[in-house]
């Protein structure tokens, strides 16, 4: 299909995904160990004494942002210059994206899940095995993504089943689980 350079096309931009670094940028946002990091509800983290590590506890209600207070708190921010519930301004996303901020942030899968949360899981684990470590679990710089990604959804309960605890391993089906019903297609409909 050919267009001339006088045709006009009208373009929605729907979202945006990325792994928190990046969406940190665009979004102008905090960092993810900062005390608000969460783009989607307002848990506030705190630091471990002695550890110097963040940690969010989830509390009931989960209290969530929506288009209005993200809009609210990022304008705050802009205006007095501070951190306002994470935001640190306004988002250059924000004029241009036909789905409001947070509705329309993607968080990329692969470095959220694979490269951080499965990756940890599978050094703790590793370290509680005896022997105390598994071939491979010291630097996982070398591992790819589709490696990670064919281990957490089948290879990791047939192999580590038995030589985990049970609770452990619970968690560990119902983290794959859960990966596996929002990553898959819709199987039952909408």
């Amino acid at each position: 299909m050919y267009l001339s350079p006088s045709t006009s096309l009208h373009v929605k931009y729907y979202g945006v995904i990325g792994d928190r670094p990046a969406l940190t940028l665009i979004l102008n946002f905090i960092e993810h160990t900062g005390y608000y990091c969460c783009n989607f509800c307002f848990i506030q983290g705190f630091i471990i004494p002695g550890r110097n590590k963040q940690q969010y506890s989830y509390r009931k209600p989960l209290v969530l942002r929506d288009s209005n207070t993200f809009k609210l708190n990022s304008l705050e921010a802009n205006i007095q210059k501070k951190n306002v519930f994470g935001h640190l301004g306004i988002s250059i996303l924000e004029i241009i994206l036909y789905v409001p901020l947070p509705q329309s942030i993607l968080v990329n899968y692969q470095h959220a899940i694979l490269l951080r949360h499965f990756r940890d899981a599978v050094k703790q684990i590793s370290a509680m095995l005896i022997p105390a470590k598994m071939r491979g679990t010291e630097d996982f710089l070398y591992i790819k993504t589709p490696e990670l990604r064919n281990l957490l959804l089948y290879g990791f309960l047939p192999r580590f089943y038995s030589v985990i605890e049970i609770n452990r391993a619970a968690h560990m089906a119902l983290f794959i689980c859960g990966i596996r019903i929002i990553h898959s297609h819709a199987i039952f409909g909408k």
